[in-house]
């Protein structure tokens, strides 16, 4: 069984779940199809824009707090017996997401690579 999806925000296009591109217009067999067996076509959903490469301390800091992180990422800082990850978050001025100590808070915190991206894509529209 397939799914169907439209490809685009003009809805002029649907993806069946094979690759299949079906145009939307009115003489397609294959739209008339569908539109005669009443399939659910999904609504379009516009792919996820790529982790930014690197944000400034501040646009992390507050991607952090709207997230309601700050305060618990300070405290595991504050305690971390590896002194070069304190020196990092107290002095560097940019976070890059290549940064291996990003990745190595992350499960302090209890958030995925997936979050780690969401936030340092909010952070770059800060």
């Amino acid at each position: 069984m397939f799914t169907y999806r439209y490809a685009n925000p003009f809805n002029n296009l649907i993806l069946r779940s094979d690759g299949l591109a079906i145009p939307t217009v009115e003489d397609n067999t294959d739209f008339r199809a569908l539109l005669d067996e009443g399939v659910a076509i999904d609504p379009y959903v516009p792919p996820v824009p790529p982790a930014p490469t690197v944000v400034s301390k501040a646009q992390a800091q507050m991607a952090l707090y709207n997230a309601g992180l700050l305060d618990q990422l300070e405290a595991v800082i504050a305690a971390h017996e590896y002194r070069p990850v304190r020196i990092w978050y107290d002095s560097a001025n940019e976070w890059l997401r290549s940064n291996p100590y990003v990745s190595m808070l992350a499960p302090e915190l209890g958030i995925t690579e997936e979050e780690i991206d969401a936030l340092f894509i909010a952070a770059a529209r800060l």
